[in-house]
């Protein structure tokens, strides 16, 4: 689910106009290589509870929820935010 994601294209900006390209050059780059393997948890999202598919890697974790609309089902976490 998750490299899918991260291997994908689409609609990018080149700097001088749009054009299909892949959405992440480097996807390791901006994750990191996995630290865990995927697994579902049980996560409080907008003051429902829902499944969650989770998996962290060295920079960030990912989450897949499937009861978001179309588009928006793989998140990146805030890390920054909890740091903060």
């Amino acid at each position: 689910m998750f490299w899918e994601f991260l291997s994908s294209s689409g609609t990018v900006w080149d700097g001088e106009s749009y054009v299909d390209g892949p959405l992440f050059t480097e996807p390791l780059a901006l994750t990191g290589r996995p630290l865990t393997e995927a697994y579902w948890v049980r996560a409080l999202v907008d003051g429902a509870y829902r499944e969650v598919l989770l998996q962290c890697f060295e920079s960030r974790c990912m989450t897949f929820t499937p009861a978001n609309p179309e588009g928006w089902r793989v998140e990146f976490n805030n890390a920054g935010a909890h740091y903060l």
